[in-house]
């Protein structure tokens, strides 16, 4: 079952259920440094919403938000499922 053409439908429906954050602050993800590792593994710990990061930086494609989490909840597999109720 393919309920959204592409990955925008779903991020609008998250934006839509405030089940999306945008994260504009600088977050260097070169590697050897650990500012963005204790962010994801706080959110997946936490059942913690989808992450848009608009601002990375130490990367080959910095002008390129990155999703994170998209599926990191039940509730949110199933959405993508067009389902109402969690699996």
């Amino acid at each position: 079952m393919i309920v959204f053409d592409d990955m925008r439908g779903f991020i609008q429906l998250l934006k839509s259920k405030d089940q999306l954050k945008q994260i504009d602050i600088e977050l260097n993800v070169a590697r050897g440094t650990s500012e963005l590792q204790p962010l994801m593994r706080f959110i997946h710990n936490s059942n913690g919403p989808a992450l848009m990061l608009n601002n990375l930086s130490g990367y080959n494609c910095p002008d390129i938000p990155v999703l994170f989490n998209p599926y990191g909840t039940r509730e949110r597999t199933s959405m993508i499922l067009g389902k109402e109720n969690p699996l």
